[in-house]
């Protein structure tokens, strides 16, 4: 039985090595985005359109890296019903969105945070200067397809002593509900 023993640690050490060449170089990317609790709600002080400014940290613990291509939040205002969606972009130049949303780049084991500027259509209907409470659902894209990779939703409830004015109008800060 002792001439087996060097053999049974040979192989468990092999096994140790190969599950951490895996966790270590191959794990697949997984993605999760942490959303605030307080993100604001107000016009574009360039075109008037709607926008939601919501910081964001993405954090990646696969070991592969991921990106980021595309996100938009689909807001909905619960005592109406009313939806708009909103797409990110990082900054605007005169009424004309530059190159829109940069693709975010994350590394395995990694993080990354900003605030993301989320515009609604220069057509949209404005649902976001109403009070009350909001459902707001977050979709990340990691390619260009149609279906998201991570989906988000949270309830967002605006308060009296939230509005307050802003390059003549109005500014909401929202706060989570759950």
């Amino acid at each position: 039985m002792k001439k087996y023993i060097p053999h049974i640690i040979s192989m468990a050490a092999f096994s140790i090595s190969l599950s951490t060449f895996y966790l270590t170089f191959h794990m697949e990317h997984n993605v999760d985005i942490f959303i605030a609790k307080y993100l604001e709600a107000g016009p574009d002080s360039t075109a008037g359109n709607h926008v939601i400014t919501v910081p964001l940290t993405f954090t990646n613990r696969g070991a592969v890296p991921s990106v980021v291509q595309h996100m938009d939040i689909l807001a909905e205002h619960l005592p109406t019903g009313d939806t708009e969606v909103f797409s990110a972009r990082f900054f605007r130049k005169h009424n004309i969105i530059e190159s829109g949303f940069v693709p975010i780049s994350i590394n395995g084991r990694s993080s990354y945070s900003n605030v993301i500027a989320f515009y609604a259509p220069d057509d949209g209907i404005k649902i976001m200067g109403r009070r009350g409470t909001y459902s707001l659902t977050l979709h990340a894209y990691n390619t260009l397809d149609s279906k998201p990779f991570y989906t988000k939703k949270i309830t967002y409830s605006t308060t009296e002593t939230g509005l307050r004015k802003f390059n003549n109008g109005w500014n909401y800060q929202f706060s989570a509900s759950n």
